[in-house]
């Protein structure tokens, strides 16, 4: 009678096959079997190198495919298997280029994220300017200046972050009253109203229905009807109708001109 020694392939559970993590920038695996305790181990890629001897544990700083070894060093028994190392999910926000504010307006900035927002374990937004929040999923900008950043970085769980910056311009545009009736008879002379977005009225022209020039002023502030037409032309008053006028500012460096008509009431 023939007596047969039957031996098992040593048996492989596989810990650690993750994405590799963003902050140390690799995974562990670790390699274990639970009934057998003189185990050889052999590492290899996916081309079949051998890339390690160690015993039970293996650090991959590169995704891709991989295998482990076990030998039973008592009866030499082999056993494999393969398993997949994947780089980790690396964040992404998305958010415009840039946003453009009129005078004192705000804007909320709402990110777009692909990866699940409750993953997310930290966010900063910063700013010469002035958000309702630094640490929020959303924010507005509160006060800018022009031409300045907002930088915005998040960190998941997993430690991976993405950063992504939005430049803010800022367009001033005056706020400007100018009537469009005109009483000579009340001692309050025809100009232009502004608030301080305008320092300086650059010229005043008034002109009849013909294209003949009435009035002119230069270099004078808005808001000062003292230097506004009274309703003369050398000194005679000019007769009751419809007017063209004409004014020049400068508003973000370049000269505005504001046309239209005025009637003149007497």
């Amino acid at each position: 009678i023939e007596i047969l020694d039957l031996f098992a392939y040593p048996q492989i559970i596989l810990e650690g096959v993750e994405a590799i993590d963003c902050i140390s920038g690799q995974t562990c695996v670790t390699a274990t079997s639970p009934s057998y305790a003189d185990l050889g181990y052999n590492w290899y890629d996916s081309n079949g190198v051998l890339l390690s001897n160690d015993p039970m544990v293996f650090c991959f700083d590169l995704s891709g495919q991989y295998s482990v070894e076990l030998v039973d060093l008592e009866n030499g028994c082999v056993n494999s298997e393969e398993f997949n190392i994947v780089d980790p999910l690396m964040p992404t926000i998305s958010l415009p280029s840039s946003v453009t504010l009129i005078n004192d307006e705000q804007e909320e900035l709402i990110p777009i994220f692909n990866i699940d927002a409750s993953t997310i374990s930290d966010i900063l937004w910063e700013t010469e300017g002035t958000l309702s929040c630094y640490n929020c999923l959303t924010t507005t900008i509160i006060e800018a200046t022009d031409g300045m950043l907002i930088n915005v970085t998040i960190t998941t769980e997993e430690g991976c972050t993405a950063t992504t910056e939005v430049r803010v311009s800022v367009k001033r545009i005056p706020k400007i009253y100018i009537p469009n009736v005109f009483t000579p008879s009340d001692g309050i002379n025809f100009t232009m109203y502004s608030n301080t977005d305008i320092d300086q009225i650059d010229a005043l022209y008034i002109y009849d229905r013909w294209g003949n020039l009435i009035f002119n002023n230069l270099a004078f502030n808005p808001n000062d009807p003292d230097q506004g037409w009274n309703g003369t032309k050398d000194n005679k008053d000019v007769v009751q109708g419809v007017y063209v006028y004409l004014f020049q500012y400068v508003v973000n460096g370049q000269v505005e001109n504001n046309y239209g008509t005025i009637t003149l009431i007497r």
